[in-house]
């Protein structure tokens, strides 16, 4: 089966199992590379923590996506974007089996160079699926969870280091927190306008982190910026939250 298309493919089988199935040989494709890649970080630290971790929170999400994408993602294939952001999937993955084992501060220059490369990847799906003309509401949905996580196991090492505090953890929960509060009051449950400031901002939280894991940046510095990305980011909640409640009534006038 094809993993990069712009169009939709012919095929004897019915459109959604011929995507699970696609879907299904991706995923347990990554689900190998991360079980190798994990093991080997095992060995190379004499733990047996980082692969069980890895792939328990892999594990997880490939079930939701697996659930998720016959519902969401009008193709036959997985697709190229979706592969982009999976392999950051693994590698956020990877680095949440580093932060349980206890090994931050030991392979930290090595984390700066593993979130250097999710950085620049989070650039390419986005830029794929509107190249590849197979944009979806699960892919934007799919790269925007990543991006969700990476930031709260980024947050989780900073704070693990030491040199910022555990305030940094509110950049790594800002979102979930936001979710929960959807919860409890569904006018933040709506969906939001598409805005560059979200991504932008994003982006700035998850340079100013992996600055900050640096072992060559002292406290000095690693805690002014890392108050500065969380007011952004706060304000950027706060700007969201507004225009849900000023457009509270938007939906029903729309009826």
């Amino acid at each position: 089966m094809r993993l990069v298309t712009g169009f939709r493919l012919q095929s004897t089988w019915p459109q959604p199992l011929q995507l699970r199935l696609n879907t299904a040989m991706i995923l347990a494709s990554a689900g190998i590379v991360l079980a190798v890649v994990a093991m080997l970080l095992d060995k190379l630290a004499g733990t047996t923590l980082i692969a069980p971790s890895a792939l328990i929170l892999f594990g997880g999400i490939a079930v939701v996506l697996w659930t998720a994408i016959a519902r969401h993602h009008p193709y036959p294939v997985f697709g190229a974007p979706n592969a982009i952001t999976l392999s950051r999937t693994v590698i956020v993955c990877a680095m949440a089996g580093v932060l349980a084992a206890g090994l931050v501060a030991q392979w930290a220059w090595a984390m700066v160079v593993v979130v250097s490369v999710a950085l620049i990847l989070d650039g390419f799906d986005g830029w794929a699926a509107r190249r590849s003309g197979i944009q979806s509401r699960f892919g934007a949905r799919f790269d925007m969870e990543i991006d969700a996580l990476c930031l709260l196991v980024l947050s989780a090492m900073v704070a693990d280091l030491g040199k910022v505090g555990g305030l940094v953890l509110l950049i790594g929960l800002a979102r979930y927190l936001f979710i929960a509060a959807g919860w409890l009051w569904p006018v933040l449950a709506r969906p939001l306008p598409d805005d560059r400031r979200r991504k932008t901002i994003c982006v700035v939280q998850g340079v100013v982190l992996t600055v900050c894991l640096a072992p060559i940046i002292p406290p000095l510095l690693a805690i002014p910026a890392a108050i500065v990305a969380l007011a952004l980011l706060l304000y950027s909640f706060a700007v969201d939250t507004i225009w849900l409640i000023d457009n509270r009534h938007a939906e029903e006038v729309s009826r």
